[in-house]
């Protein structure tokens, strides 16, 4: 009898608790209701309410850029402004590819076309419209335009086994790589390319026109357990203008031990080193 109280009680339980999953909004769904209202919102009477709208949009870059291009040619200069420096907030985020399974670095910038929605030309355009419009406009459109220029070239490299020649010097030589750090002409740090004390700099190119810099790692976990760890490698991409990371390789593989790209600055070209596991993952 006990037994079957129990039994009664647990599924009763569950009952309760399968009913509150059921009906508590996950946060994908309030992300939705979230961007459809501030999407909405983006076509409302009040210049106001749309300025408030651009600022939101900012916090959906996988999908905002549709509804910022029409803002950006608001008849509110204040609306073009916030719709500006959304889409360059959108265009600074770091794009994370290191979720992609599999062996051998991966790199697949699709989903970062596939959320201008189409719109790369049209954005382009406005953007450049927008460098002669009011003074404070100008400048946030000339940045924003330069980042998705980047952006675009990041998410079109691809990344092939291979040997090249590796560029060590800027072409302009506004930046620099010097004790593990992307550096400008005066020697202000533009980013820190290795995360923590456990990786190592192995190697690094600019791209033909400067405006990509490939960085090859090394994480070497014996340095903090020697009885468990990982020897592996990461492959990152940086903004040399600002320092931003434009995002990492996925996929499990050796050190990286050699990057260089080709003439046209379209691929990347790696050599691996050791992929080595000791004791538990």
């Amino acid at each position: 009898m006990k037994s079957s109280k129990t039994d009664f009680f647990l599924a009763a339980a569950s009952g309760v608790i399968w009913g509150i999953l059921a009906t508590s909004p996950s946060r994908a769904d309030e992300s939705d209701e979230a961007f459809e209202k501030w999407q909405r919102q983006a076509t409302a009477d009040s210049a106001a309410s749309r300025r408030e709208a651009a600022k939101q949009l900012a916090e959906f870059p996988d999908r905002a850029v549709p509804a910022l291009v029409k803002l950006l040619g608001d008849k509110d200069a204040g609306v073009r402004l916030a719709a500006a420096e959304a889409v360059r907030t959108v265009f600074s985020r770091e794009v994370e590819e290191g979720r992609q399974a599999g062996r051998g670095p991966q790199w697949s910038g699709a989903w970062f076309l596939k959320s201008l929605g189409g719109q790369l030309g049209e954005l382009t355009t406005r953007l450049k419209k927008l460098q002669t419009d009011e003074a404070n406009i100008r400048p946030v459109a000339e940045q924003a335009l330069r980042k998705l220029k980047v952006r675009v070239a990041a998410a079109r490299v691809t990344l092939r086994a291979g040997a090249g020649t590796p560029e060590k010097t800027h072409l302009k030589r506004k930046v620099k790589v010097e004790g593990g750090e992307l550096k400008d002409a005066r020697g202000k740090t533009l980013a820190r390319l290795s995360k923590d004390s456990l990786e190592f700099i192995e190697c690094w190119s600019f791209s033909p026109d400067g405006r990509l810099l490939a960085v090859g790692i090394r994480l070497d976990g014996s340095k903090d357990c020697p009885k468990d760890y990982t020897i592996r490698g990461y492959l990152r991409l940086y903004d040399t203008a600002t320092g931003d990371r434009l995002g990492e390789a996925g996929g499990l593989y050796g050190v990286v031990t050699h990057v260089a790209f080709d003439d046209e600055g379209k691929a990347v070209l790696y050599r691996l080193g050791e992929y080595k596991e000791v004791g538990g993952k």
